[in-house]
């Protein structure tokens, strides 16, 4: 099969850029909580750069969807220099608010769609030993994956789910839409792999089992869902109290439990 097929079938989906953006603001304070919880060894990517050489004390990293700063912070302690990028502003604030608390001062923070960002324009051709994208949903094309290549001189590392079971969203989107969510994890790591591997480089893959259990308020996790909903296309005022009717049912004490079992891979290439 042909590099043609798999940009085929990795089609990214349309979404309404002010609801992706609202639906990752809502998230910040959630994602700033933990941000300093502990990683397994085996399941945290930047031990593992380190130990596979493609973290130096003398590099320039790229951080695309940082979040709060989660990684970049800690990029900040082993490297020159980093630069954080994210489409969220609220997330953002929370990044700089914790590069302060760390008296880090090698970040620099920008606000951008990764879709957006010309590389020419901001200098960044071959700028950074190592683009770094954990879990970002900006890497979803053909296109913003051969954007992480030519950012880079060394390394590109990126993460994704090779599948996911959101046992409660699973449920409520098939008595919402009458139909099971899309999958749409399924084609992204295959369709990464193959790509790379059809312009010439040698990607390498790992998989790793991650399983959690959240409990949320009830009016969070309502506010979430129906955030979480119009990334697909603005709700009725019916359907947003249909959404919370529903995830009353599944609630105890005013609370939700929300389970999720998934298979993250990570994949890690040189660009030489």
């Amino acid at each position: 099969m042909d590099i043609d097929y798999f940009k085929k079938l990795w089609k990214k989906t349309d979404e309404d850029r002010d609801a992706v953006e609202k639906f990752w603001n809502s998230r910040a304070d959630e994602f700033n909580k933990k941000i300093s919880k502990r990683q397994e060894k085996d399941k945290d990517p930047i031990k593992f750069l380190i130990e596979n050489n493609m973290l130096k004390r003398d590099y320039k990293v790229l951080d695309i969807g940082s979040g709060p700063g989660r990684y970049s912070i800690r990029f900040a302690k082993e490297c020159k220099k980093v630069v954080a990028i994210d489409i969220s502003e609220k997330m953002l604030e929370k990044a700089i608010d914790n590069a302060k608390k760390e008296k880090l001062d090698n970040i620099q923070f920008k606000k951008v769609f990764w879709e957006d960002l010309n590389l020419e324009e901001n200098d960044w051709n071959k700028k950074f030993d190592l683009v770094f994208a954990s879990m970002c949903p900006g890497i979803n094309s053909y296109e913003t994956l051969l954007k992480m290549v030519d950012a880079s001189r060394n390394y590109c590392f990126l993460s994704g789910f090779a599948h996911r079971n959101d046992y409660l969203w699973n449920k409520l989107y098939k008595k919402l839409r009458g139909k099971d969510y899309p999958r749409f994890y399924d084609n992204k790591i295959y369709c990464i792999f193959n790509i790379l591997w059809n312009i010439g480089y040698y990607p390498e893959i790992r998989y790793i089992d991650k399983n959690w259990e959240e409990t949320y308020s009830i009016d969070y996790i309502c506010n979430f869902y129906i955030s979480r909903f119009e990334l697909e296309g603005e709700l009725s005022i019916e359907e947003k109290e249909q959404i919370c009717k529903l995830l009353k049912e599944y609630s105890k004490d005013g609370y939700v439990k929300e389970n999720v079992s998934s298979k993250v891979a990570w994949i890690y290439w040189s660009v030489k």
